[in-house]
């Protein structure tokens, strides 16, 4: 009979640490993942670029691998081939303003990272710049609405 109450007593050991220290474990670690990084929002771009919200989604940005920010809050759009990352951004979160940037990826316009980027510029200059660099078919594929319409309620 002492067998068989080992063996339940295993199995009851077994089916809670499957039920709820596992779980627990895993939601601590995800929470403590996210403290440590402190971003509301994290993607990696091409060439070491980041796409990084601090505290909430108004506050997104691109920023450099040195953690330079290189394009200041809000970005709401983003697009990227192996030669550019093109970027909409309403600067400061007002949602009146349009700028437009690029980001040469291999044609570098200057050493500097900081310098190495095209505008801000109006929807008529960059569309011109576009043409210029022989990039009209890249198109922006990361785009947070919510920020496109100044609506910084939640994350995605």
């Amino acid at each position: 009979m002492n067998k068989y109450v080992r063996y339940i007593s295993y199995a009851i050991l077994s089916s809670t640490v499957v039920l709820f220290i596992i779980p627990a474990i895993l939601i601590l670690l995800l929470g403590l993942g996210n403290a440590i990084s402190g971003f509301a929002y994290e993607k990696k771009l091409k060439n070491g670029y980041q796409l990084v919200a601090m505290d909430g989604k108004s506050d997104m940005s691109i920023w450099l691998s040195d953690n330079t920010v290189l394009v200041e809050p809000t970005v709401f759009a983003v697009g990227q081939n192996d030669s550019f990352i093109i970027v909409k951004q309403h600067p400061r979160g007002n949602k009146e303003q349009i700028n437009y940037l690029a980001i040469p990826l291999i044609n570098k316009i200057s050493e500097d990272l900081t310098d190495n980027i095209y505008g801000p510029m109006n929807s008529e200059e960059f569309d011109k710049l576009r043409t210029e660099l022989n990039i009209n078919n890249l198109q922006f594929t990361i785009v947070f609405k919510d920020l496109e319409e100044n609506n910084f309620q939640g994350m995605m």
